[in-house]
């Protein structure tokens, strides 16, 4: 429209924190109903005034609690620290990783598109029900998508820069996007990897070994592997991995995949009509 940058700037702050205001706005009106949300803020409370190794091997009611990595735990927990021990408190961390990932989107659909769109993009992803409902609970998604989108973004912009010392930060950044993934859900640490191995494939880089030479696997390693190292010690490789059989095989999501379409569908309202034509038109 013809405006300056300062006055877009400006515009896109105001938006942001309208969106904050969404997000965390009556964070304590629902009550707890998910039992995934309940485990979360429960082990996290009772993680309160424990030793640092309660922290690091979490439990619930007196149980190894292994089935998810901790970083979920620890943030609503620091959520308690602060706020004291309420369904608001334990969701704000939260909440605020579906806040902070709105401008890593809108920086990655710039890649592509023109502000105006960016914009419009990110309001649709706002008001999705699947992301509205889920960044505002105590669970894993929230941290995990953030972490997520982080690695893909870092991943793109490094893909379009010849070797130097920015695309090797990039690269670095992604892995510690990976890092967070790893300790917040465990699974999704496939999506960013597999878009590594896809862009490589699209754009005719070996930006696989690129991310290698950069070092940035031992970023991973430094940030994702001792919370592991420390359990499988502590409690034995065995214990530990019928504790994560579970995270691994999807206990969460028993049914076939086909079973979850119609769900996807309510996920996506409001925008469904625009998802489907934006689908087929990617194809």
């Amino acid at each position: 429209y013809g405006w300056n940058a300062g006055v877009w700037t400006y515009l896109i702050l105001m938006l942001w924190l309208i969106a904050v205001v969404a997000l965390i706005g009556g964070l304590g009106n629902q009550p707890v109903q998910r039992t995934q949300e309940a485990r979360v803020l429960e082990t996290a409370r009772q993680m309160l005034g424990q030793p640092w190794r309660r922290w690091i091997v979490p439990q619930l009611n007196g149980e190894l609690r292994l089935q998810k990595p901790p970083l979920a735990y620890w943030m609503a927990a620091a959520g308690f620290t602060i706020g004291g021990v309420t369904d608001a408190a334990g969701r704000l961390p939260f909440a605020l990783c579906g806040w902070l990932l709105l401008p890593v989107f809108y920086s990655l659909s710039r890649q592509f598109y023109d502000p105006i769109r960016a914009v419009f993009a990110c309001g649709m992803l706002l008001s999705t029900y699947l992301y509205f409902r889920h960044m505002r609970l105590a669970e894993t998604d929230s941290p995990a998508a953030l972490a997520v989108t982080i690695s893909i973004w870092a991943i793109w912009l490094a893909s379009s820069l010849a070797p130097s010392p920015r695309e090797k930060a990039l690269y670095h950044l992604a892995a510690g996007g990976v890092a967070i993934a790893v300790l917040a859900k465990g699974g999704p640490i496939v999506f960013p990897l597999l878009f590594l191995v896809l862009a490589s494939l699209a754009i005719r880089k070996n930006l696989v070994w690129r991310f290698i030479k950069s070092g940035a696997p031992i970023t991973l390693l430094v940030l994702a592997a001792p919370w592991y190292a420390y359990i499988t010690h502590t409690i034995g490789s065995a214990e530990f991995r019928h504790q994560m059989q579970n995270n691994l095989e999807g206990g969460d999501h028993g049914k076939p995949p086909w079973a979850y379409v119609p769900w996807l569908g309510m996920a996506l309202l409001p925008w469904i009509a625009f998802a489907v034509v934006a689908l087929i038109g990617a194809i």
